[in-house]
Protein backbone atom coordinates (compact mmCIF):
# COMPACT_ATOMS: atom_id res chain seq x y z
CA UNK A 1 0.00 0.00 0.00
CA UNK A 2 0.88 3.50 -0.68
CA UNK A 3 1.01 6.10 1.72
CA UNK A 4 -0.49 9.47 1.09
CA UNK A 5 -0.80 13.17 2.37
CA UNK A 6 -3.73 15.25 2.07
CA UNK A 7 -4.82 18.54 3.24
CA UNK A 8 -8.49 19.10 3.54
CA UNK A 9 -10.26 21.82 3.85
CA UNK A 10 -14.10 22.14 5.04
CA UNK A 11 -15.95 25.42 5.01
CA UNK A 12 -19.27 26.13 6.77
CA UNK A 13 -21.07 26.17 9.98
CA UNK A 14 -18.91 23.77 12.44
CA UNK A 15 -18.95 25.59 15.48
CA UNK A 16 -19.69 24.31 18.69
CA UNK A 17 -20.84 20.90 16.97
CA UNK A 18 -17.73 18.53 18.03
CA UNK A 19 -16.50 18.04 14.68
CA UNK A 20 -12.98 17.88 15.65
CA UNK A 21 -13.33 15.62 18.47
CA UNK A 22 -15.37 13.70 15.93
CA UNK A 23 -12.45 13.82 13.24
CA UNK A 24 -10.13 12.80 15.86
CA UNK A 25 -12.53 9.89 16.39
CA UNK A 26 -12.09 8.37 12.62
CA UNK A 27 -8.58 9.46 12.42
CA UNK A 28 -8.23 6.77 15.21
CA UNK A 29 -10.59 4.30 13.32
CA UNK A 30 -8.73 4.48 10.50
CA UNK A 31 -5.08 5.02 11.56
CA UNK A 32 -4.57 8.53 10.42
CA UNK A 33 -1.98 10.77 11.30
CA UNK A 34 -1.54 14.17 11.09
CA UNK A 35 -3.84 16.81 12.66
CA UNK A 36 -7.42 19.01 12.71
CA UNK A 37 -7.55 22.40 13.52
CA UNK A 38 -10.53 25.50 13.71
CA UNK A 39 -10.06 28.91 11.72
CA UNK A 40 -12.39 31.31 11.53
CA UNK A 41 -15.26 29.86 9.02
CA UNK A 42 -12.63 26.53 8.34
CA UNK A 43 -11.52 23.16 9.55
CA UNK A 44 -7.87 22.40 8.52
CA UNK A 45 -7.30 18.56 8.20
CA UNK A 46 -4.25 17.12 7.53
CA UNK A 47 -4.08 13.64 7.29
CA UNK A 48 -1.51 10.73 6.25
CA UNK A 49 -2.06 7.21 6.08
CA UNK A 50 -2.77 4.22 3.26
CA UNK A 51 -4.67 5.28 0.25
CA UNK A 52 -7.89 3.58 1.11
CA UNK A 53 -7.64 4.43 5.29
CA UNK A 54 -7.54 8.19 4.10
CA UNK A 55 -10.49 7.97 1.27
CA UNK A 56 -12.60 6.07 4.53
CA UNK A 57 -11.54 8.70 6.53
CA UNK A 58 -12.44 11.24 4.13
CA UNK A 59 -15.95 9.55 3.18
CA UNK A 60 -16.17 9.60 7.44
CA UNK A 61 -15.19 13.24 8.17
CA UNK A 62 -18.11 13.88 5.08
CA UNK A 63 -20.72 11.99 6.69
CA UNK A 64 -20.44 14.30 10.02
CA UNK A 65 -22.56 17.31 7.81
CA UNK A 66 -25.32 14.72 7.46
CA UNK A 67 -25.66 14.01 10.78
CA UNK A 68 -25.35 17.48 12.05
CA UNK A 69 -27.56 18.71 9.43
CA UNK A 70 -24.98 21.34 7.72
CA UNK A 71 -25.94 20.93 4.33
CA UNK A 72 -23.81 24.32 3.05
CA UNK A 73 -20.27 23.38 3.19
CA UNK A 74 -17.56 23.09 0.44
CA UNK A 75 -14.92 20.49 0.92
CA UNK A 76 -11.01 21.11 -0.43
CA UNK A 77 -9.08 18.14 -0.92
CA UNK A 78 -5.27 18.57 -2.02
CA UNK A 79 -2.62 15.85 -2.13
CA UNK A 80 0.10 17.50 -0.19
CA UNK A 81 4.29 15.86 0.41
CA UNK A 82 4.52 13.74 3.01
CA UNK A 83 5.30 15.19 6.75
CA UNK A 84 5.45 11.87 8.46
CA UNK A 85 3.50 12.70 11.73
CA UNK A 86 3.38 10.41 14.63
CA UNK A 87 -0.25 10.56 15.83
CA UNK A 88 -2.99 12.63 15.19
CA UNK A 89 -3.68 15.87 17.09
CA UNK A 90 -6.54 18.37 17.78
CA UNK A 91 -5.36 21.71 17.35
Amino acid sequence: MMRKHFTITIRGNLQGKGYKLRTMIFASKYRIKGSVAEDRNRIIIEAEGEENNLEAFFNSVIDIHKEIGNHEFKVEKVASSLTYFDDFRIL
